[in-house]
């Protein structure tokens, strides 16, 4: 933390944990990787995200948020109600953490 002055040590060994990811965190994953294009982006609205995930339309926002903050899912672009949003999916979750910059959704 900035606000903090002493150094920490960190083992040559140590490796970032890994997040488990929920059941429905899973296929809603999923089913980003089944919409992208080539470039790895998918463009895909919440709603269908949802029935392809097989989760409720309700909740998928916060799914999306919880792979954001995990690393396993960026949000490229927030969509319009005529327009899809876009991801990026990242398997190993290995992108960008949703904590370490301004969430798009929190506007």
């Amino acid at each position: 933390r900035p606000d903090r002055k002493a150094a920490i040590l960190v083992p040559p060994d140590w490796k970032v944990p890994r997040w488990e990811l929920t059941d429905k965190q899973r296929r809603v994953l999923e089913a980003v990787k089944d919409a992208a294009d080539e470039s790895g982006v998918s463009h895909i609205g919440y709603r269908s995200m949802a029935d392809n995930a097989g989760v409720s339309p309700g909740g998928i926002v916060a799914h999306i948020d919880a792979l954001d903050r995990k690393g396993y899912l960026e949000i490229v672009a927030i969509g319009t109600s005529t327009a899809p949003s876009s991801f990026r999916a990242f398997p190993e979750g290995n992108g960008p953490k949703g904590y370490s910059r301004r969430h798009p959704l929190s506007s």
